[in-house]
């Protein structure tokens, strides 16, 4: 998935439950030593850390099994607790793909390389993401209305259509693994289908729970 001719550099990694999708915002509790050390060894650099899923295992203590493809997270603000804790908010900035994973010393690190989505985003992809935007109000609307877990309806999407089908992947109905499925897509002609199907499957899950 690399990108031919692009730079490869260190980033330091925080395995998540959950996927952090570029462009929207993550809130952190930050309590475990090695990982303070890390946001302080950020926050004398660039700020940047990568966001990436568990495949196994838990958040804390080590020893999990990660994906492949990450996010890259920029600190915005720190709020120190007076337990020790870091309370963190950083927002997503785009995706990387891992290279090779770097021993935990002590936190983990990993050699990355940028990924970007080639697509022309032009009058058709404005059509497919507005139809997008439309069925997924409709699919919300449903899911509260059968008292299914769901976002509000009504929830502001961004004027900026990079941003609001990132959105999109971030408020359909999902598993952390198919929100990995949205962020690892080639592009975002990939990404729309894939929303599509999890759409499909949302759409099953009303009629069942309805009878």
């Amino acid at each position: 998935m690399t990108e031919s001719g692009m730079e490869r550099y260190r980033l330091p990694m925080f395995p998540l439950g959950s996927v952090l999708f570029p462009e929207l915002g993550l809130p952190l509790r930050v309590f475990e030593p090695r990982y303070r050390q890390m946001m302080a060894e950020c926050l004398d650099g660039d700020r940047c850390f990568g966001v990436v899923l568990i495949e196994r295992g838990s958040e804390v203590g080590g020893g999990e099994v990660r994906l492949r493809v990450a996010t890259v997270a920029q600190i915005l603000d720190v709020t120190p607790q007076d337990d020790g804790t870091l309370g963190i908010f950083a927002v997503g900035t785009g995706r990387v793909d891992v290279l090779e994973w770097l021993p935990d010393a002590p936190y983990p690190a990993a050699m990355v390389s940028p990924l970007s989505d080639n697509d022309d985003f032009g009058e058709a992809f404005e059509a497919a993401v507005t139809a997008i935007t439309k069925r997924l109000r409709s699919t919300l609307a449903q899911r509260t209305e059968a008292n299914l877990p769901a976002a509000p309806a009504t929830i502001d999407l961004s004027p900026n259509l990079g941003i609001a089908l990132w959105q999109v992947c971030a408020l359909v109905p999902a598993t952390a693994f198919d929100d990995y499925g949205l962020l690892a897509a080639r592009c975002a002609s990939d990404r729309l289908v894939a929303l599509e199907d999890l759409l499909d499957a949302s759409a099953d899950q009303v009629r069942f729970h309805l009878g």
